[in-house]
């Protein structure tokens, strides 16, 4: 393992599965963080982190590893592929804009960016894959780093996409610009507080006594760091996401038990994420991924079902 006193940023090999690691990655001798373990700098940079002495994996470990993996590639190529197969399909009403009626007979705003999204959400999610493989498949948190930018943006583009491809009608162009400006703001927002807790670790380095390693630690652990960084991260991701469910030509009765379902997933999600960080089980990111599987599954049924029935709906109650 590199001198953590040599420099920053540090660099080291990965080394595959940390599997005692992977057993339990306890934060035990570490200050408890509502983000995350305080494990970054090796986990991040070196390929290594902290750990209780465990027992040996078992057959389970390996199990839920292997289905941890395919969740990833799953969510990342076989969902996209099978969304634009779906969107095939579909068989869009095109939205008369010469029509003063903006109303349930008009048709979505911009069908081709449903297909355009699906590729921004596997590039997304491709950013938390290439993350993992250098964290040896730990979940760390929400730590800041460049990967998370990437895998945050990703989603908030590509659900902001999803969201302006059904709009029932020409959304206003606050709507239209804020969808690359969130995007924008998430990637600046992650990628700067990693950027600058960079930069914090490099002036330590070269300070005489100097704990570069630390020093990056507690800045990226930082609460009011990460409170402002993913208050704006969620806060766009949420926006776009409930979005999708809303401004369609879908009736309230029609998007009302889609809509649960995705809530359902997202809690899910979560709620994993909270699991792995308070009790060290790495197992419990099984449940996480899931339940990003079942909010994508979940829109994506939405848009290419329930969305064009509702088109096909009003036009029988208008006729």
């Amino acid at each position: 393992m590199p001198n953590m006193d040599e420099g920053w940023p540090l660099r080291g090999p990965a080394i595959g599965f940390t599997w005692p690691c992977l057993v339990k990655m306890a934060p035990a001798g570490l200050s408890f963080n509502f983000f995350g373990t305080g494990l970054t700098a090796h986990a991040s940079q070196t390929g290594t982190v902290h750990c209780d002495d465990s027992p040996q994996p078992t057959l389970f470990t390996y199990l839920w590893v292997a289905l941890l993996v395919f969740e990833h590639f799953a969510i990342t190529i076989l969902l996209p592929v099978l969304g634009a197969l779906w969107l095939r399909k579909v068989a869009w009403p095109k939205m008369d804009k010469s029509s003063k009626d903006k109303g349930a007979t008009a048709g979505p705003y911009w069908p081709a960016l449903l297909d355009a999204a699906l590729p921004v959400l596997a590039v997304g999610c491709f950013g938390e894959i290439a993350g993992h493989i250098f964290d040896n498949w730990l979940y760390l948190g929400l730590v800041p780093n460049y990967y998370l930018a990437v895998f945050y943006t990703g989603l908030t583009l590509g659900n902001g996409m999803l969201a302006l491809g059904v709009w029932k009608c020409k959304p206003s162009k606050i709507v239209q610009f804020g969808l690359p400006a969130s995007a924008l703001a998430v990637f600046a927002f992650i990628s700067g507080a990693y950027t600058h807790c960079n930069g914090v670790a490099k002036a330590a380095a070269s300070a005489k006594n100097g704990n570069p390693s630390a020093t990056f630690e507690g800045c990226v652990t930082n609460p009011v760091l990460l409170i402002v960084v993913f208050v704006v991260t969620f806060g766009a991701l949420g926006f776009w996401t409930v979005a999708i469910f809303f401004v369609s030509n879908a009736k309230p009765e029609e998007r009302r038990k889609p809509f649960l379902h995705a809530m359902l997933w997202l809690i899910l999600g979560i709620v994993g994420g909270f699991l792995i960080t308070f009790t060290g089980h790495q197992y419990w990111h099984v449940p996480t991924i899931t339940g990003f599987i079942g909010l994508l599954w979940t829109e994506l049924k939405f848009i290419t079902i329930v969305v064009p029935e509702s088109y096909t709906t009003s036009d029988q109650a208008s006729a």
